[in-house]
């Protein structure tokens, strides 16, 4: 079996939880939680001091990116709380930590911490992290095993037989089960005269797929990566028993001793992986010794994430991009097929000639007249389609005005076509040059936001494809129904869709420094955006695209110019006992926009 030459997802499996408990319990035992932020659903970070330092750390229940580990980074404070977020500040906020710990060796993380009562008593809480794919999850009990609270509430309509809700008694995830196995479950505590058990025989590719369902199947936190690098250390072995023994002296009677060798895996030059020891499935070049496991991780997901999400950005675009050259090509096919209706226009105005010249011989009610044509010199007997609800003058009239609008149409039709295929050229060239930068990986999210921002300045994307909107409910806006629109310029604007959701957006989501908007004497969504404090950074394309928006979601939708009034949140006041979505505002400068552009 070859080393493998491309980029392979490293997971954060069994063992790598393990090392990294073996290097955060002496960083962590003693230290007390003195902040706790949730600035995404999956995702918790703890701010931890300890022996003078602080630390911040964080745990995902992400389902392609569940770990935890110690970070260099600091993370954003939402304005409101996750419902979570302030669960755990409610219970662990200013506890101290007295233990970190791996549950056997699956992958679940527990993590407890002592807090002292009202009444000066000491309780202990447990959070618990469960690493395990699209079933990750963040839970908190306490020293009852009662589930205070989780990232994730899991009801019966999701899993009838493990519920996860508050007040309910935590159950640990199952175990998996071999019953035919000779093995012990656990690969820490397997003897080597059991592994002798296996049947001798050469590594074939079919057998060497066996083993690795072999190894997963049997053995409790046996991922299918690491099964793949014990297959791979063992290939080269005499036998298999022989070489089964000294592998898992490698690797599991070194994980029982804590004795390990992390290393950081590189791909172009980046931190791609991190894993505690080195990895045979991989090319030696690519991995270098790492001082800390948390730091290889955290820079390791760090550039996971980036890359996904640039792929996410990249194929969104693409996407976009295809649907817009799908329209333009509907735009062209239309207007060849009215480019061809102008060619017909000279028949047009002959038909109706010919229809008041013979006027006196075609009888009301007729669909077809047989006339000469006058306008051949051999004058034949030509047919000429009529609407029989029409008398001749009135059809012969129809075919002037078709010949009319035609000649009146050719020229803005030709432009059209002509914009039409300038526009199909430079998007397929976006397209090609994203294609390129999803099949070398070399580029960023901001590459992709900065050609997304080219196309729609140069018009080639309509201006309601400046971002991605997503109704948002809890725990980002606690149920109410508001739209989150991600400019180019990577400005967040949010736009309520109710009154009660525009009241909560005022009241309670916007910041004082934000911008806010309304439509001027009519009835509007609110629309705020993010500043970050810095309201007079805002670029002026910003602030158009959420008049745009708050324009298109009034009263006033189907005007062609509308007035949108902009001011700081901050001079926004609502009345007492005014109904939702009743405000007062001042200092506002005025903006006219028109929401048909």
């Amino acid at each position: 079996m070859r080393a493998r030459e491309t980029p392979v997802k490293i997971p954060f499996d069994s063992l790598t939880l393990r090392a990294t408990v073996q290097e955060l319990a002496p960083v962590l035992t003693g230290g007390y939680v003195q902040d706790i932020r949730q600035p995404e659903a999956s995702d918790i970070w703890l701010d931890i001091r300890n022996r003078g330092h602080n630390i911040w750390m964080i745990l995902s229940c992400d389902a392609r990116f569940a770990r935890v580990h110690l970070t260099a980074r600091r993370p954003r404070n939402p304005g409101t709380p996750p419902p979570f977020c302030m669960v755990l500040r409610k219970y662990i906020r200013d506890g101290r930590i007295t233990a970190v710990r791996q549950r056997d060796f699956d992958r679940v993380f527990e993590m407890e911490i002592e807090r002292r009562d009202a009444l000066g008593e000491p309780v202990s809480y447990t959070l618990i992290a469960e690493l395990m794919g699209k079933h990750s999850n963040l839970i908190l009990i306490d020293a009852h095993g009662v589930v205070l609270d989780a990232a994730k509430r899991i009801t019966h309509r999701v899993n009838r037989i493990r519920q996860i809700l508050p007040n309910r008694h935590y159950t640990p995830p199952p175990r998996q089960e071999d019953h035919l196995s000779p093995f012990h479950n656990d690969p820490l505590t397997v003897l080597h005269e059991e592994l002798a058990a296996l049947q001798t025989f050469p590594l074939t590719d079919a057998d060497q797929d066996c083993l690795i369902s072999l190894l997963v199947e049997t053995f409790l936190g046996m991922s299918p990566f690491l099964a793949q690098e014990i297959v791979t250390r063992v290939q080269y072995a005499s036998s298999l028993q022989e070489g089964l023994r000294e592998v898992w002296k490698q690797i599991f009677d070194a994980a029982r001793c804590n004795d390990y060798a992390p290393v950081r895996v590189t791909y172009q030059y980046r931190v791609a992986g991190a894993y505690p020891f080195p990895v045979a499935q991989i090319p030696a070049q690519q991995q270098r010794p790492a001082a800390s496991l948390n730091e290889a991780l955290d820079q390791a997901f760090d550039t996971q994430m980036a890359r996904a999400a640039f792929y996410a950005a990249a194929s969104d675009l693409k996407a976009r991009i295809e649907q817009e050259i799908r329209r333009l090509d509907r735009q062209r096919e239309s207007a060849w097929r009215s480019l061809q209706e102008i060619a017909n226009a000279e028949r047009h105005r002959r038909y109706g000639e010919l229809i008041l010249a013979h006027a006196w011989r075609i009888a009301p009610g007729a669909e077809r007249a047989v006339v000469l044509d006058y306008f051949d010199p051999a004058t034949p007997e030509i047919s000429i389609p009529l609407d029989p609800e029409r008398n001749a003058p009135q059809n012969a009239e129809a075919y002037f005005q078709r010949y009319h609008r035609a000649r009146r149409n050719e020229a803005m039709i030709q432009q059209m076509l002509q914009q039409a295929e300038e526009a199909v050229a430079r998007l397929e060239q976006a397209r090609d040059r994203l294609t390129d930068w999803l099949t070398t990986g070399q580029e960023t999210v901001d590459s992709v936001r900065e050609l997304r921002a080219e196309l729609v300045q140069k018009g080639l994307l309509r201006a309601s494809e400046i971002g991605d909107a997503e109704k948002h409910t809890a725990p980002d806006f606690e149920g109410h129904r508001i739209k989150r629109y991600t400019t180019p310029e990577g400005y967040e604007i949010l736009v309520g869709e109710s009154a009660t959701a525009n009241d909560f957006l005022t009241t309670r989501v916007a910041r004082p420094d934000d911008l806010w908007l309304h439509v001027r004497a009519a009835t509007s969504a609110h629309v705020v955006i993010r500043t970050q404090g810095h309201p007079a950074n805002v670029p002026g394309s910003v602030i158009e695209q959420a008049a745009l928006l708050c324009a298109r979601n009034s009263s006033q939708k189907h005007s062609r110019l509308v007035a949108v009034d902009c001011t700081l949140k901050k001079y926004v006041r609502k009345p007492r006992g005014s109904p939702p979505g009743s405000v007062d505002y001042q200092r506002e400068t005025t903006l006219h926009v028109n929401p048909q552009d």
